[in-house]
């Protein structure tokens, strides 16, 4: 984390502004207060069927990740002899891609 927060120039960064670090904290706190509860993970926190802080946050983060490995495939064949055929139809994946990452 400190090597990005270096390189990003996050000069005021506070880890606590990561919200699955803040709800790990959560978690870890509330299990060690209370004997023999279950172990439950941030998966299962967003799984479950109740309201989680979080879930909107990890959906969106869900999709630009989506959209940034389509972009990542997408430029990854742009260019290659092999894949001449689809160049055209992956430029316009590659377009969309970057257009979803960024909303």
């Amino acid at each position: 984390m400190e090597a990005a927060v270096w390189y990003t120039q996050l000069d005021q960064f506070n880890p606590d502004q990561i919200l699955e670090s803040r709800i790990y904290q959560t978690r870890t706190q509330s299990t060690n207060s209370q004997a023999g509860a279950e172990d439950v993970s941030f998966l299962d926190e967003i799984a479950a069927a109740t309201a989680a802080p979080g879930g909107g946050s990890a959906a969106a983060y869900a999709g630009a990740l989506g959209a940034a490995l389509t972009a990542m495939v997408s430029g990854l064949t742009i260019g290659k002899k092999k894949y001449v055929e689809v160049e055209a139809e992956m430029q316009a994946v590659l377009v969309q891609a970057e257009e979803y990452g960024k909303h």
